[in-house]
């Protein structure tokens, strides 16, 4: 009896995180809903990324699944993509993309940003071949303006003109 209900608490305490860890994923950021589209660089890498929420964004991906090493990466900029980071799947493990699994064909994906990674840290996205330090396709979304609200004085004055 002791050995189901430790088994029991896990599987509760591990839901708790799970939501917990969803609900930290808000849509305030002002990217959320950007789009980028992924430049073809080697072994036909297309899709169109969407920036669903404030750690995640969708493609649809094709790919040929050549590369050894691959994974989703991400940096402040397409420059410094060789000195960016593994980006995660949804469960929070790294996201590779093996050869084994074949081609991608239109496949959609969902992928995170890791822990403690924002938006603000991340313009650029790219199929990455760790192994040899090569871009096979990147993305990078457009800045995104702060709007500037104007005091209610210089609207006044505007509209005098």
């Amino acid at each position: 009896m002791k050995g189901i209900s430790v088994v029991g608490f896990a599987l509760v305490a591990a839901l708790a995180v799970s939501s917990a860890c969803a609900e930290e994923c808000t849509k305030e950021h002002p990217k959320v809903g950007s789009k980028a589209t992924l430049t073809t660089i080697q072994y036909d890498v297309s899709g169109v990324l969407e920036i669903i929420d404030d750690c995640t964004f969708k493609v649809n991906l094709t790919y040929t699944a050549q590369g050894p090493d691959v994974f989703w990466y991400g940096a402040d900029t397409k420059e410094n993509l060789a000195s960016g980071f593994i980006l995660e799947k949804e469960d929070g493990e790294p996201f590779m993309m093996p050869r084994s699994h074949g081609p991608y064909k239109d496949e959609e994906q969902i992928v995170k940003l890791p822990e403690k990674v924002t938006w603000d840290d991340v313009n650029a996205i790219s199929v990455w071949c760790r192994a040899f330090a090569v871009d096979f396709g990147n993305a990078v979304f457009p800045e995104v303006e702060d709007t500037i609200i104007p005091e209610a004085e210089d609207v006044a004055e505007g509209a005098d003109k």
